[in-house]
């Protein structure tokens, strides 16, 4: 709902509108929202499973966040974690992932590029405090359990 307000010679009229917000889907399918809404709610609204499995929506041939607040009517296809299309961004947030295991558990530590790949993706590191060795199962286990937890804040990057 949003309020217009309307000034006619001396008289100010205050107006309550409906908003009314079309979100077509793929199979033609309309979900009619009141208000904005995100793509992470329409996906909820479709279904659990597809929102668990959203990684982001395509608006206008183009791909957001699911977070992203949809204002105005539009078609939106949800990409999943089953669609060609969402693999450079999951190699994408993986390595923001890593970064961030590696500069908690390693202050100090410089970091330089870390892009997807046709593989996956990489990052490249110099250690302050770990310039002799190479990191052992121990220390890639602890980079493991530190990324566990920072997806479990449910970060955004």
């Amino acid at each position: 709902m949003f309020f217009v307000v309307q000034n006619n010679s001396s008289q100010v009229s205050l107006i309550l509108k409906q908003m009314n917000i079309e979100i077509t889907l793929p199979d033609g399918t309309i979900k009619e929202y009141n208000s904005p809404v995100t793509g992470f709610q329409v996906a909820q609204d479709i279904g659990s499973r597809l929102a668990k499995d959203a990684v982001c929506v395509e608006i206008n041939k183009e791909l957001f966040d699911t977070s992203f607040v949809i204002e105005n009517s539009t078609s939106i296809k949800i990409i999943t974690t089953k669609d060609i299309q969402a693999l450079p961004i999951l190699r994408h947030s993986s390595a923001h992932l890593l970064a961030q295991a590696v500069l908690n558990l390693y202050p100090g530590t410089e970091y330089g590029v870390g892009p997807d790949i046709e593989d996956g993706f990489y990052y490249d590191f110099l250690f302050e405090k770990i310039s002799d060795k190479s990191f052992f199962s121990k220390e890639l286990f602890e980079i493991f359990q530190k990324i566990d937890k920072i997806m479990k804040k449910f970060l955004s990057f």
